[in-house]
């Protein structure tokens, strides 16, 4: 049962004194006021300060907000001071709620960045704010539709754009144009999202982050001609998720038979040339051979981060065909690689009897595993986690920050993912323990052994 204790409101003098450190507040990353408590409390502040200071502003200086935007009690929030917003709408906000808040927005001459997740029809009346000429980069959550992102165009100065759209791109696709944009994010259909990229007539050297949803069964193998249309643009950054169809079994068994070659997901994109970030976001298996990085050099001669498969989650009893052996190619076909992120197999060993006569110059920094395995059945004792980290330091001289699965956290000793099983832990404490010895390295503080 809600406790109905009576709250104790501050007096004139109390607020007066939080006006003095009012002044000092600059950022609010979120305030929810998603429950009954946080409703009601937040709620008798506000209306306690404007009865106390009905022409002041609660935080005076506040430049940065999340606001989880629900009744009249949030709306004190949204100071004229405001650099940048991030506004969750849902549909409990009233038609009131609403209307208080794009006047407020209306009034903040500073406004620069908004972050819009919205369950309401509201997109279109925030792009006729009388000082949308002001905003220099918008991101929408929520699905737009082909009115919405052309209504975008009245942001004038638009530098950074961030969409997600499922338009039918049997509806008609309109020209767009964004002349000051630098920045380019779009998360769509691979079909629609190509026209979209190429109708938007981008000025050249602009960052484009292009986010493809496909399957192999159907839209994959089509990215082939489709992204050809953007062989002009110069595309930096592109994000592929790829799944098998939805309701084929293969999707959830993570067996042998259903994996795909890298060299295959790399067909629709080689002519990007200058591609600087590759991230293949896969619910399949992943095989990597040599030829395989071999192609990703040759057709990537800027790349900087590479994430290649499920790096961050699979299934502990699933065992990738990548070997950490490819490691080796990537030292030597991409040395200018900074960040890579790979799912690889516990057959350590291989790597750690190459490495005896091997010397690297590659510059990578950023090592992501995810949920590799270190040790591989009954040889689980034939290398250490000394081991594994010397193999590593061999072939990246100058990595610094290694990342993993269910990692712990320093602040608060506890596992990042609550669901982790004993399987999981096991393999992210082996981790640890090569992270440290990783650390030692370049504290200068590893025992040399033979």
């Amino acid at each position: 049962m809600q406790s109905r204790t009576p709250l104790r409101l501050p007096n004139a003098s109390v607020w007066q004194r939080f006006l003095e450190y009012a002044s000092l507040v600059r950022e609010i990353t979120y305030l929810s006021g998603t429950s009954v408590g946080e409703l009601r409390v937040l709620q008798a502040v506000s209306t306690s300060f404007l009865r106390s200071f009905p022409r002041r502003v609660l935080l005076p200086n506040l430049q940065v907000l999340g606001l989880h935007l629900r009744s009249p009690s949030t709306i004190p929030f949204l100071s004229p001071s405001l650099h940048r917003i991030g506004l969750c709408i849902t549909l409990d906000t009233s038609p009131e709620v609403q209307n208080l808040a794009l006047e407020a927005i209306q009034n903040m001459p500073n406004l620069s960045a908004f972050y819009l997740d919205s369950d309401v029809d509201i997109v279109k009346r925030l792009c006729k704010i009388r000082n949308a000429k002001n905003i220099q980069e918008v991101t929408i959550g929520e699905p737009i539709d082909m009115e919405e992102l052309t209504l975008l165009q009245s942001f004038s100065d638009l530098r950074v754009l961030s969409i997600c759209t499922d338009i039918d791109p049997q509806s008609g696709l309109a020209p767009l144009s964004f002349p000051n944009l630098e920045k380019l994010e779009i998360n769509g259909f691979a079909y629609t999202t190509a026209l979209l990229v190429h109708d938007m007539q981008l000025r050249p050297q602009r960052e484009i982050c292009v986010v493809l949803e496909a399957t192999m069964d159907d839209s994959y193998p089509s990215l082939i001609s489709v992204l050809g249309c953007l062989q002009t643009s110069t595309l930096q950054t592109i994000r592929i998720n790829v799944e098998y169809q939805y309701d084929a079994f293969m999707k959830y068994s993570w067996g042998v038979d259903t994996s795909i070659r890298l060299e295959k997901l790399l067909q629709p994109i080689v002519h990007f040339r200058n591609l600087k970030r590759l991230i293949l976001d896969l619910r399949i298996p992943l095989e990597v051979f040599p030829d395989d990085i071999k192609a990703l050099a040759v057709a990537f001669p800027s790349i900087l981060e590479m994430e290649l498969g499920p790096a961050t989650w699979v299934p502990s009893s699933y065992e990738t065909p990548v070997s950490p052996s490819c490691l080796l190619e990537f030292a030597q076909q991409l040395p200018q690689l900074l960040m890579l992120a790979i799912y690889l197999n516990g057959r350590w060993e291989d790597l750690i009897e190459i490495c005896a006569s091997f010397s690297s110059n590659s510059q990578l920094q950023h090592l992501n595993v995810g949920g590799s395995i270190l040790n591989h059945g009954a040889n689980a004792c034939d290398y250490t986690s000394r081991d594994v980290a010397k193999a590593l330091i061999t072939v990246f001289p100058k990595l610094k920050h290694l990342h993993f699965a269910y990692e712990c956290s320093a602040e608060t000793d506890n596992w990042e993912r609550s669901t982790a099983d004993a399987a999981d832990r096991a393999i992210a404490g082996a981790w640890m323990a090569v992270r440290e010895v990783l650390s030692e390295v370049h504290t200068g503080c590893m025992v040399q052994n033979g």
